[in-house]
């Protein structure tokens, strides 16, 4: 009789069990724990558990305490969980806990284009991933450091190659000039390193043209043309005489007019005062205006302005005389706009 006694408890102790697993277990793995939409969740790489279970609490995430108790037990405070996570409608709390105990971030998607100053990259980095800007800053402006990547200061922009890059949003400062100097090793190939040699000029110095051409012109067109031109002066010991450059050295990009003030300016980015290449990049050159440079066209032009059309082309002269003539009719063409500046 006691036998047949405990069999009826041993019953209901085996349903309530079940009960109570198929209870937590539905709650662990199926439940959603984010009812809301998707988002993200964003943890510091100085923040600890508590910080992002606070964030967690924050975005109204259930079943909390079973995420607490699953990283209890897997010591979770113990290994590095800073990142940018995905947090889908629908996801169950032990889906979010594993992308955090296995650090399966998701990636933010950058696109570096018509970047012309340093602070300006440093602000978009800082504004899409956990990097300080002025970390970032110290980096690309210290000598020392950019030797390893055989660049300095006034050319650490062009280690940056435009494109659009996965990047994860804790990624340090350093790791993105690490990623990116491989990349630009991986654009400076053998072909291209070989035509910069043709041309008697460094990568470096073809960066720093080709920043000048892509200023110069949205027309992909004429690139290869006033890279030739640019190439043509430099070989007869011509000053460059870029308005860009100019534009540079002010600091003013919006400037539609170069005036003689401008010209007159005392930087060694001026090249309507000082003979050659400047000393960096004026912006940072993309792929194809680089590559522009590289397969520049031979021809005997000295000069080119702006047509008087509003077209963003340009008129291209061998002789000073017939400049002047092409320069005449886009000044006149500016009076008539009232383009002062």
């Amino acid at each position: 009789m006691k036998g047949k006694n405990r069999i009826p408890w041993l019953i209901s102790f085996l349903f309530l069990f079940l009960v109570s697993f198929s209870t937590f277990a539905y709650k662990v793995f199926v439940q959603p724990a984010n009812s809301g939409k998707t988002s993200f969740l964003y943890i510091k790489s100085t923040s600890d558990l508590q910080t992002g279970i606070d964030s967690l609490e924050k975005m109204k995430i259930n079943n909390l305490r079973l995420f607490r108790i699953m990283a209890q037990v897997s010591n979770l405070s113990e290994r590095k969980i800073s990142g940018r996570y995905k947090i889908q409608t629908g996801e169950s709390i032990f889906s979010i806990f594993k992308k955090v105990y296995n650090q399966r971030q998701e990636p933010v998607v950058l696109t570096f284009i018509n970047v012309r100053f340093l602070p300006k990259l440093a602000s978009l980095l800082s504004k899409k991933l956990e990097v300080d800007s002025a970390g970032f800053m110290f980096l690309m402006t210290n000598n020392k450091y950019l030797s390893q990547y055989n660049s300095d200061s006034l050319n650490s922009i062009s280690i940056f190659i435009p494109n659009t890059y996965e990047l994860y949003w804790n990624t340090s400062d350093s790791q993105i000039i690490a990623k990116m100097y491989n990349e630009y090793q991986k654009f400076w190939n053998e072909d291209r390193m070989q035509k910069a040699k043709n041309l008697n000029l460094s990568p470096k110095e073809v960066s720093i043209m080709a920043s000048i051409v892509q200023e110069e012109t949205n027309y992909k067109e004429e690139m290869d043309l006033i890279a030739g031109v640019y190439l043509n002066r430099l070989q007869k010991g011509m000053l460059l005489q870029a308005d860009p450059t100019a534009r540079f050295a002010v600091g003013n990009f919006d400037i539609r007019r170069i005036g003689y003030s401008y010209l007159s300016i005392d930087s060694p980015y001026n090249t309507y005062k000082y003979k050659g290449l400047p000393p960096g990049p004026i912006c940072m050159p993309n792929a194809t205006t680089i590559d522009k440079v590289l397969d520049y066209k031979s021809h005997d032009y000295l000069f080119f302005c702006a047509k008087p059309d509003n077209t963003g082309q340009h008129a291209f002269a061998k002789t000073y005389k017939e400049h002047q003539k092409n320069a005449k009719a886009y000044h006149k063409y500016l009076d008539r706009r009232n383009i002062n500046i």
